[in-house]
């Protein structure tokens, strides 16, 4: 393994007393050791090495690598000023573990904590995050469906494939679909059956991804949960499946190191792998071009219904 020295560079020494100290104060700033340990990820840990220096990091300073890749997390954040953990509602936040949750959400779901955490401070309730409104946020609201299904309208799946069911005849359709879209109270949904053909290869191309990605999660959460089974603490596979949501990368870093044997592709290279297998499906199938962007008008129709009945 090459390390390339530089003016801010910690020997596996410095970083090892730096989070004792951070430990054993009264104040543990959290931030601070997430920092370190990602500079001890940074600077210790390499694709295909005995990364011996880093677990030795660990080792000394108590830290599981489960924990340790969620605390690393937390550091890159922090270290490249990332907007989430530089917002107002976090600035009383010391707990890691709040802030790794935080760190999991998406956009919206990141809003919407936002907007929760505000409109608490104006009705003068408790209003800091805990890992408890994260979950509640991650949960969302239950979905209650009060529409029922009146009439069903079928094509023939044969006309579709083979192109007799044209572009004319579906935006036809559309049209008296959309009429019936005004009525109120009624509610048209629309379906993926019929879809362009560069929409069905991006769709095609996302799930192959996703089931790539999810063969190889298993895969490799099965060969982690026998590599670490020495370990004092309880191999937890749902966690470990979030880390590899939360950063695929790191996760597949760790499985590298704890299990060398073990084959593993990166994010990219899945992505390489599902495209080629697109590109040959294609070219094998004649999918059938039909009315480009028919289903949007009726999903935005459906989304400016929703708005107005709020």
């Amino acid at each position: 393994m090459v390390i390339v020295m530089s003016k801010n560079f910690l020997t596996v020494d410095e970083i090892v007393v730096r989070i004792q100290n951070e430990l054993s104060s009264s104040v543990n700033s959290w931030r601070e050791i997430a920092k370190l340990i990602y500079t001890a990820k940074e600077q210790y840990f390499s694709e295909g090495g005995d990364n011996s220096d880093y677990k030795a990091i660990l080792n000394k300073t108590g830290f599981h690598p489960k924990t340790a890749l969620k605390l690393s997390i937390v550091g890159k954040a922090v270290t490249e000023g990332d907007v989430r953990l530089g917002h107002e509602m976090l600035q009383d936040v010391h707990k890691w573990t709040v802030l790794y949750d935080v760190l999991t959400l998406n956009d919206e779901q990141f809003g919407d904590l936002a907007t929760k955490i505000e409109a608490d401070k104006k009705l003068e309730k408790r209003a800091s995050v805990t890992r408890a409104v994260i979950k509640r946020i991650k949960d969302g609201p239950t979905q209650i469906d009060d529409y029922v299904t009146v009439f069903t309208v079928r094509v023939d799946a044969n006309a579709i494939r083979t192109g007799r069911f044209s572009d004319e005849a579906y935006g036809e359709m559309l049209e008296l679909l959309q009429s019936v879209q005004s009525i109120p109270y009624a509610r048209v949904d629309a379906t993926a059956a019929y879809s362009t053909r560069n929409e069905a290869w991006v769709k095609a191309y996302n799930d192959k991804i996703d089931e790539l990605k999810g063969k190889q999660v298993t895969t490799c959460i099965s060969a982690l949960s026998k590599s670490l089974a020495s370990s004092d603490d309880e191999f937890d596979v749902a966690e470990w499946s979030e880390l590899a949501k939360v950063d695929a990368d790191g996760f597949y870093d760790e499985v590298r190191s704890y299990c060398p044997e073990l084959q593993v592709l990166s994010t990219s290279e899945i992505a390489e792998d599902a495209r080629r297998f697109l590109d040959q499906r294609f070219q094998k199938v004649n999918v059938n071009e039909p009315f480009a962007n028919a289903n949007n008008s009726i999903v935005a129709a459906n989304s400016n219904d929703k708005q107005e009945a709020a």
